[in-house]
C-alpha cells in the first residue's frame, strides 16, 4: 500500500562490454573490429579504469530504463535534481488518471455509478467523483482503508505511518482536496 515499484522495462545488452569498447576507443588507435574483440576479463579491466579515472562518459553508452511507481514527488524532485540520467515523469497538470482511479473507486465504495470517463458531460462526471469521494470517505471505517484509497492517488510520508493518526489524518486530508478539486471541476472552473 505505502510501497515503491520498480520495474526494468528494457536495458542496453552486454552493457559492460560496450562500456569497455567505448572507453578502449577514447585511447587506442585500434580499428573498431578489434576494439569489440574483447573478453570478459579485459572487459572488467576497462570497466574499473573508467571508474578510477572519474571517466565516465563511456558508461553513458549502456541504457537502462526503469519504471518507477509510487514514488513521492519530494523523491522523485530529489533524483531528477541530481541527474546522471534522463527522467520522464508523468505531468499532473495534463493527467488525472491516478486521481480518476482513485475517484472510480470511491464511486464503488459509495454505491454511485460514476462514469469511467468524462464525456460530453464533464461537470455532471466530476460532480459524481466528487460526491463518491466525500461519501466514501465517511464510509470507510478504518485508518489502513481510508489510507489505501488515498494512496491510489497521493503518496503518504513513510512517516505517517509510524505515528498513531497521522496517517489517517493525511488520507481525509487529500481525499477532501480531491473531492474539492472535482467540485471545482464541476463547477466549470
Amino acid at each position: 500500500m505505502l510501497g515503491v515499484a520498480v520495474k526494468l522495462a528494457q536495458y542496453t545488452e552486454d552493457a559492460p562490454k560496450l562500456v569497455a569498447v567505448a572507453s578502449k576507443t577514447s585511447l587506442s588507435r585500434k580499428p573498431l573490429q578489434q576494439l569489440l574483440d574483447i573478453d570478459d576479463k579485459e572487459v572488467e579491466v576497462w570497466v574499473k579504469e573508467t571508474f578510477r579515472r572519474q571517466h565516465f562518459s563511456p558508461w553513458e553508452h549502456a541504457s537502462y530504463t526503469f519504471i518507477v511507481d509510487g514514488l513521492s514527488r519530494v523523491a522523485s524532485h530529489q533524483l531528477v535534481r541530481h541527474r546522471h540520467a534522463s527522467y520522464t515523469q508523468m505531468s499532473h497538470r495534463y493527467t488525472e488518471g491516478y486521481l480518476r482511479a482513485l475517484a472510480l473507486e470511491a464511486s464503488k465504495l459509495s454505491g454511485n455509478n460514476c462514469p469511467e470517463k468524462p464525456a460530453s458531460g464533464k461537470r455532471e462526471a466530476y460532480a459524481c467523483y466528487s460526491n463518491a469521494i466525500t461519501e466514501a470517505t465517511l464510509l470507510v471505517g478504518s485508518e489502513v482503508e481510508l489510507a489505501k484509497l488515498a494512496s491510489l492517488a497521493f503518496v503518504p510520508p513513510a512517516a505517517f505511518s509510524r505515528k498513531e493518526g497521522l496517517l489517517e489524518s493525511w488520507a481525509r486530508t487529500v481525499l477532501n482536496t480531491a473531492s474539492s478539486y472535482y467540485r471545482l471541476l464541476s463547477e466549470g472552473l
